[in-house]
């Protein structure tokens, strides 16, 4: 599910469809209304992507996990995979020297190998890196892995695809997603607020500081000024892969958000010890 990832949709769209085809795509369009990205939208359909558009006034967020599992169920029991996905993500693996890979040869045997009816793990979430090109943090172990199928028979999906109520554990997987979360600073705080504010507007909310609840993670980014925020990133352990960016090189297409780089490697030069 999206709502106007007007500089992230045209880049997901074509990394995956060389994956999977245009046709195997469908996207849940959550009330959009930049003009850019329904066009992006439009362009889409005319490729062959289903494009499920929903109301953000009679649709909740807090319902994206059951709208999600109710359209998996929906799909034709002999699909093999089903990987549900913001438009943030995007697929990679973990291959065995501990490296990644986007070749989709790879990627689509790894997809062939998933046993049937299961519930499969991811094995990591790389959140990109605001300045470089090739660096990704990895999540830290308690934040949960995202959750895909190889059934269409999905019950009880939460709100951010990391559980659901399927029988059985979950099997680990060798997937990985490359998550661009930290975009540029104005527009991670637009989207924060976006998502947060209609968990805040009822009359027992706590003030923004004191939110615990879903989407409380993004609160770092929001509450803090773009130097801090920087700087309280650049302190994580980090990963190095050129992976998605020469995928995305082959493809025509640019590493999302990297007309900022160097702005903000230059911002970061004066906080260098």
């Amino acid at each position: 599910m999206q709502r106007d990832e007007t500089h992230l949709l045209p880049i997901w769209i074509v990394y995956h469809a060389a994956l999977v085809g245009y046709r195997a795509l469908t996207i849940v369009d959550h009330g959009s209304i930049d003009p850019a990205c329904l066009e992006t939208l439009h362009q889409a359909e005319a490729l062959g992507v289903r494009v499920i558009r929903l109301s953000s006034e009679t649709v909740p967020l807090t319902a994206k996990g059951e709208e999600i599992a109710a359209l998996i169920r929906g799909l034709d029991p002999a699909t093999a995979a089903v990987f549900p996905l913001d438009a943030d993500e995007f697929i990679g693996l973990r291959i065995a020297d501990g490296t990644y890979s986007c070749d989709p040869s790879a990627i689509a045997a790894g997809m062939d190998q998933l046993a049937a009816g299961m519930a499969f793990s991811t094995a990591e979430r790389l959140n990109n890196c605001p300045w470089d090109p090739h660096t990704y943090w990895p999540m830290p172990p308690d934040r949960s892995p995202k959750i895909f199928f190889s059934t269409t028979n999905v019950v009880g999906l939460d709100l951010g695809f990391h559980r659901c109520d399927n029988p059985g554990p979950l099997v680990a997987s060798d997937f990985v997603l490359f998550h661009y979360h930290n975009k540029p600073h104005s527009m991670l705080r637009e989207h924060t607020l976006r998502k947060l504010l209609p968990r805040l507007a009822l009359p027992t909310s706590p003030c923004l500081e004191a939110y615990r609840g879903p989407g409380e993670h993004l609160l770092a980014g929001l509450l803090q000024g773009e130097r801090r925020w920087l700087e309280q990133l650049r302190r994580q352990p980090s990963r190095y892969t050129p992976a998605l960016a020469q995928r995305l090189a082959q493809l025509g297409q640019p590493l999302p958000f990297s007309a900022h780089h160097g702005r903000l490697r230059a911002l970061l030069a004066p906080l260098s010890p």
